[in-house]
């Protein structure tokens, strides 16, 4: 097992110990902060487009009395949790128009993301329906520009191409 550190922020603390309370509660046992980043990934496995959730501002922040030991993470982790965390590190930045981001920063993500999902299961839905209305106005919009002996073979591949993004 590897030491993986960062320097998180307030809010980052904030996310953290209030994930941390969430597993306690449902596990009635004693949580370590590699359970709930390892824990956190796995809920968030499934989310491809992160714009909503990196733009969101709808978790309020109570408690912002933390020290500073607890703005830096010292903790042992297993390689895989370590390199999954290094691919949201480099995978994260395409969302938020940025080269890069730091590790303090791609937890932060994470674990908002989980606590957004919780509060609200559908919240990423919206976003899949708004990917379908966006491919019905631009299906449209392509087949006007499209010879109509084309249409049919469009229509195909533009439902294929739909279907493949939305299982993403």
């Amino acid at each position: 097992m590897n030491y993986f550190q960062a320097r998180i922020s307030i809010e980052t603390a904030y996310y953290f110990n209030y994930l941390k309370k969430i597993y306690q509660d449902e596990t009635s046992d004693y949580i370590t902060q590699a359970f709930v980043i390892a824990k956190a990934i796995d809920e968030i496995s499934g989310i491809n487009s992160w714009e909503k959730i990196i733009s969101d501002n709808s978790i309020k922040i109570e408690n912002t009395n933390f020290e500073e030991k607890d703005l830096r993470l010292r903790i042992q982790i297993t390689p895989q949790l370590e390199e999954t965390i290094k691919y949201y590190k480099s995978y994260l930045p395409q969302f938020i128009g940025t080269r890069s981001i730091t590790l303090g920063v791609t937890l932060k993500f994470i674990l908002k993301a989980v606590i957004l999902l919780r509060k609200n299961p559908d919240f990423l839905n919206s976003t899949s329906q708004n990917i379908e209305e966006i491919f019905e106005i631009y299906e449209q919009k392509i087949l006007d520009y499209i010879a109509p002996a084309n249409h049919s073979q469009f229509i195909q591949l533009f439902t294929e191409l739909k279907t493949e993004s939305i299982r993403r």
